[in-house]
């Protein structure tokens, strides 16, 4: 039987989502712990993957296990056993075809920086106090603009390896607060690096580093940005995915 299951999780100390062999996932631990409470190998796959660091609310898995009688008690048990900073919020049945991965239709990110010192929220925002200085209008603009383009190969890590870098931004918006800054940001698919590379693009025009117009030439070449700016991670949240044909 195929369930979905809903997670949030603190990245801080994770490789990220996915498994790798260069240190401890998310993905990881949540399989290690299925398959204790299940006593056999469970793997599980993500709706996406995250970057070292980035966090994620609403994030979403599927796995294939025996029928779950009674998953209140399963998700309490589980929930139990797993670090502090992972939790498993809900699960339900889905056809034996959905894919967490395949079946997303878009996903949702936020990236959120203090523009103060901010003890009790460092963890999970960026601090940068300069940003006050910024062009809130070309802010705005340059998040806009990246609506209407479709390649994103200068928005990539170096080295990294995409099969295509199309994809489909349907939102891209900055909110402003007095003491924050937070960029929504919504598509079909994102590339390894994507987004904190969109953000730092958006404040290096918006701070006089570059134009609009230099950044709208550089992506037209598709080659990595001049003036590329990875933001800290620890900024980044994944925070929800919408699917078609899951039930």
């Amino acid at each position: 039987m195929r369930y979905f299951f809903t997670c949030d999780f603190d990245g801080s100390g994770y490789v990220g989502w996915q498994r790798q062999l260069n240190g401890l996932s998310v993905q990881q631990e949540i399989e290690e712990k299925i398959s204790l409470i299940m006593r056999t190998p469970i793997g599980i796959s993500g709706c996406g993957r995250t970057d070292a660091g980035v966090h994620g609310t609403d994030y979403v898995f599927h796995a294939d296990v025996e029928t779950i009688e009674d998953l209140e008690p399963f998700l309490f048990k589980l929930n139990q056993i797993l670090p502090e900073g992972i939790w498993i919020k809900s699960a339900r049945k889905v056809s034996p075809t959905a894919h967490a991965r395949f079946n997303a239709r878009s996903r949702q990110y936020r990236y959120s920086i203090n523009l103060s010192k901010s003890p009790l929220s460092r963890q999970y925002a960026w601090t940068y106090p300069l940003l006050r200085t910024a062009d809130r209008e070309l802010l705005q603009v340059t998040a806009a603009m990246l609506t209407q383009i479709t390649h994103f190969g200068s928005f990539r890590k170096q080295r990294s390896v995409n099969k295509t870098t199309i994809c489909k931004i349907s939102h891209c918006r900055w909110e402003f607060n007095e003491d924050q800054y937070i960029l929504h940001i919504s598509s079909n698919r994102f590339l390894r690096g994507m987004v904190r590379l969109i953000v730092g693009a958006c404040i290096n025009v918006a701070m006089g580093k570059i134009t609009l117009d230099q950044l709208k030439e550089d992506i037209a070449t598709e080659q990595i940005l001049p003036y590329a700016w990875s933001v800290p991670a620890r900024g980044l949240m994944f925070t929800g995915v919408e699917y078609v044909d899951i039930e």
